[in-house]
């Protein structure tokens, strides 16, 4: 939140772009988030905001918002060497580093260097804005070398298991013996989830759908189903095409964007998701690849161009589970990167 207020008081500072612009695009903006777990952004930006570096709403927004305003301001008149837009790009990659499922080692270094940057672009900006948590972030590549990616140990999951007790207490109006009754309420959630399919190792939900034969889709749909499966020919089987998917948590949608490979050790290609069919007990997710034409530094994203080239990837052994959002924008397809392409 600081850095975001940095940024966009000095923006305002240099007169760029004003307030009222700046809440404007932004509760205009339609997002798309699919599969990322993020709340949409709807709070408004004051001068008090920017003055106290301060952002009312909860970590999740703030995220979202910092994920998406280069996209947002992407029609702003701001040079590359503008330093508040370095600063938020550098804060931005940052972030996609530290929320990634997994890190290379060849990243942490370069983390550190990034921070470092981050840290004298702020202070240039901000001499009496810094907080311990800039101080904090130093340690985070030492710390990743010794314990992974930080997300395998953030304190979010118990934020989480704290806002059901909040919200519980909200809920009872009931303040008499308030731990006894939060613990009881507690104890008997646990243990209709440990006696339910709640701790399966897989769990699978899919969404409404119909049946139909295998036939009836369209020959490159049943080339690329037999590419990935290895099945023979199967045209007289019947497949359950359904509008989504669930797997561990992670919901597969059509229109979503997946990633199919990384060429080059970092440029992900991409498949939009147009077909979702289970054969013979397994899913499979296809639709038209996705060439990234170009790194647009400025927004923060893959400048991309839809193929008629159909890929299939199989739900249990895909390739990447990183969210991917899409963006069709001025004529332009956006790739939105929220951390780094991992493979599953």
């Amino acid at each position: 939140p600081k850095v975001l207020c940095v940024v966009l008081r000095t923006l305002k500072a240099d007169k760029i772009i004003t307030l009222s612009q700046i809440n404007l695009l932004i509760s205009t903006f339609k997002y798309k988030l699919k599969g990322t777990g993020l709340n949409p952004f709807g709070l408004e930006i004051t001068n008090s905001n920017l003055s106290e570096g301060k952002l009312k709403g909860t970590a999740s927004q703030k995220w979202c918002l910092l994920i998406h305003l280069p996209l947002i301001l992407r029609n702003i008149n701001i040079t590359p060497e503008n330093q508040a837009w370095q600063l938020m790009i550098k804060c931005r990659e940052i972030g996609e580093i530290l929320m990634s499922d997994s890190i290379p080692k060849s990243k942490i270094q370069y983390l550190a260097c990034l921070i470092d940057e981050h840290h004298q672009l702020f202070r240039l900006l901000s001499p009496v804005g810094m907080t311990p948590k800039f101080h904090y972030l130093i340690h985070y590549p030492r710390i990743i070398s010794s314990f992974g990616p930080p997300i395998r140990y953030w304190t979010m999951r118990f934020e989480a298991k704290h806002q059901y007790f909040k919200d519980l207490a909200r809920k009872l109006k009931n303040f008499k013996n308030l731990p006894h009754t939060l613990a009881t309420r507690c104890q008997t959630l646990q243990a209709v989830s440990l006696s339910s399919s709640f701790f399966q190792l897989s769990e699978m939900h899919c969404g409404p759908g119909e049946t139909i034969p295998v036939s009836a889709f369209d020959q490159s749909v049943c080339d690329g189903i037999k590419e990935i499966s290895g099945l023979g020919y199967f045209e007289e089987e019947n497949a359950f095409s359904a509008s989504w998917v669930q797997l561990n948590g992670i919901k597969y949608e059509m229109g979503s964007l997946l990633i199919t490979s990384i060429v080059q050790e970092d440029i992900p290609l991409f498949s939009k998701t147009e077909w979702i069919v289970n054969i013979r007990n397994k899913w499979y997710i296809g639709g038209k690849d996705v060439i990234p034409k170009s790194f647009d530094e400025k927004t923060w994203s893959y400048e991309c161009s839809v193929t008629e080239h159909i890929s299939f990837q199989e739900l249990s052994t895909m390739f990447c589970r990183s969210p991917v959002l899409v963006y069709h924008l001025d004529e332009t397809v956006y790739a939105l990167m929220v951390t780094l392409p991992s493979r599953t």
